[in-house]
């Protein structure tokens, strides 16, 4: 990239080695690599460019496993198989970053040699095990987070989840402001007047540093936010920035005191909510407090993760003020864990809550339909017993009465009843009227 503008710009009047190592320490740079700078001292990684840096480390560690793999030699265990060429291949980065550090350093130019030996380290241990992980799957090998038990699987997985959702809100958000800011960032543009190869590669050194500003996204979402020089915040309730670099990204920041606050905390929480609804999914946990435990635990993984992006993105970027860019990582790191490990116990309480719901509901139905039945029982005996007395009482006024009386009090043959349902004649209803109001006398006659 530094060649192509080297030579497509005629105003260059350097040789090619001075292009050369200028483009070593753009590619140290990407490595978190402190490079001198006369007097000041430049070390704000372009994480696009450190991603590009660790692809290719992955691929190379990737055929490196596929040759192993060919010849015969993965016989040892597929995590002592990670650590053995991912430890190789990032030993090597590691020396050749110190190296081109050390023979790119000229009298204005000068990058610390450990600092590419401790980046080149970093950034080629990462992308080599994700090559190898990605060769040993292809291979027929399961994939790293099967290999764990269900329940680390699970905590990973949410972790991980947590804080690609987030950063996928932060992403969102930082498209929106760029596109709110669109005359300012083309008026930091033009006030530049870079030239056609500037431009480009403007351009390209701003595609470089989005990452960095989904980071600071990230930073800003979760609370603490992130600085733009010395003495300087942009949070989600208020911006307090001085001069900042003359970067037309940079022109989207947001100004004076924010209306968000506290309604910006949520997106962590809700991030946290998907987290723990991830581990209750995967981690097959039986118990209440299993599960909380198991959920709450992928607040301390999100935040190690968010606490590594802050530290690579952020550094000097100049002399002065400008010594101090970027989140603090410990800071945003402790307040997503806290946000999202609050999340995650919401989304067990809630789980919770629904399970104790159904077995009530379903009580109270049950309940309901007992009780009316009950009622349907009792009447029916209330309506068999009253019955049953009816007759009773109907026996023993015919007991009292002379045998052959009729219904008209005459002797003889006993006449049928007139009513077919069996009703009492005249007479049975005379002297039951007179048992209900006086059992004596019924008994006495």
């Amino acid at each position: 990239m530094v060649l192509a503008a080297w030579a497509s710009d005629a105003r260059a009047g350097s040789g090619a080695g001075a292009a050369l190592r200028l483009g070593g320490a753009v590619w140290l740079s990407a490595l978190h690599t402190r490079i001198h700078v006369g007097p000041a001292v430049v070390g704000l990684p372009p994480l696009g460019l450190t991603l590009v840096v660790a692809a290719l480390v992955a691929r190379a560690a990737g055929g490196l496993t596929r040759g192993r793999e060919e010849r015969g030699e993965a016989r040892d265990g597929r995590w002592r198989e990670l650590g053995a060429v991912a430890g190789a291949v990032a030993g090597w980065h590691a020396l050749l970053a110190a190296g081109v550090a050390w023979l790119a350093g000229t009298a204005t130019l000068h990058p610390s040699p450990a600092t590419a030996l401790v980046g080149g380290l970093a950034v080629g241990f990462a992308g080599a095990s994700a090559g190898v992980l990605r060769a040993q799957h292809a291979a027929g090998a399961p994939r790293a987070r099967d290999r764990l038990s269900p329940a680390a699987g699970a905590v990973l997985v949410g972790g991980v989840a947590a804080v690609a959702a987030v950063a996928g809100v932060a992403a969102l958000a930082a498209g929106v402001l760029l596109a709110l800011h669109a005359a300012q960032v083309g008026d930091v543009q033009a006030a530049l007047a870079p030239g056609a190869a500037g431009a480009g590669a403007l351009t390209l050194l701003e595609a470089c540093l989005v990452p960095d500003l989904v980071v600071w996204g990230v930073a800003w979402l979760a609370g603490p936010g992130f600085a733009v020089g010395a003495a300087s915040s942009v949070t989600p309730w208020g911006t307090t920035v001085g001069r900042v670099p003359a970067l037309p990204l940079l022109a989207g920041l947001p100004s004076g005191r924010s209306g968000a606050g506290v309604a910006v905390l949520l997106v962590p929480v809700a991030a946290g909510v998907l987290a723990g609804a991830l581990v209750l999914r995967r981690s097959r946990s039986g118990s209440a407090a299993a599960g909380l435990g198991l959920a709450v635990l992928t607040g301390p993984v999100a935040g190690l993760l968010a606490a590594a992006a802050a530290a690579a993105a952020g550094g000097p970027a100049g002399p002065g003020r400008l010594e101090t860019i970027g989140p603090s990582a410990w800071r945003v790191g402790l307040a997503l864990a806290a946000e999202v490990a609050a999340g995650a116990a919401l989304a067990v309480a809630g789980r919770q809550l629904w399970r104790h719901r159904e077995p009530l509901a379903h009580s109270a139905s049950a309940g309901a339909r007992s009780g009316a039945g009950r009622a349907r029982v009792a009447a029916r005996a209330g309506g068999a017993g009253v019955a049953g007395g009816g007759a009773a009482l109907r026996a023993r006024v015919r007991s009292v009465l002379p045998e052959g009386r009729n219904a008209g009090g005459d002797t003889g043959p006993q006449a049928a009843p007139s009513d077919p349902e069996g009703q009492p004649e005249p007479e049975e209803e005379k002297v039951t009227a007179r048992m209900i109001t006086d059992p004596k006398n019924a008994t006495h006659r």
